[in-house]
This record gives structure tokens, sequence and C-alpha cells, in this order.
């Protein structure tokens, strides 16, 4: 234990140490595995653990990537209006 953060929470420690909770570091771990598998960095059959949607194909590449199909809300950071 860190001095002086024994009579705090969980949460707040986390926050003063600027770690991530347990939750958050448990879904990077897997979103960064399912990247790994999906883009042949493990020897995994990627079978076993995805079905892939047939419907979904790569963007064409004739279609301007910097188009906008509607209004777009733009956030600096993470708050409750975004």
């Amino acid at each position: 234990m860190v001095r002086g953060l024994d009579s705090m929470s969980y949460d707040k420690r986390l926050k003063v140490l600027g770690l991530l909770s347990h939750e958050q570091r448990r879904l990077r771990g897997d979103l960064t595995e399912a990247y790994k598998i999906l883009n042949g960095k493990d020897i995994v059959d990627k079978a076993t653990f995805f079905q892939l949607s047939p419907t979904v194909s790569a963007p064409d590449p004739q279609t301007p990537k910097n188009y906008h199909t509607g209004p777009q809300k733009i956030c600096a950071g993470v708050s409750p209006a975004c």
C-alpha cells in the first residue's frame, strides 16, 4: 500500500495513481487479444472464437474517406453530454 492512500476508497486510489480499474484492464486485454486473433498475430483458429458476418465487406476504395453522413458530435473528453 502506498502511504497516505490507505484511508481512500479503491476508486479514489486508482484515480490518484492514474490507474485503470480491473474491469477496464480486462476489457483492454480482451480487445487486444481479439485484435491479435483477427489479424493473425496469434496462432489461433478464428472460427473457434468468432463468427464473422458475411454481409460486412471491405470499404470501396473509390469512396472518399472524408465524407459525412450527418451531423457529428465532437467531444474533447468524457462528459455526460457526449
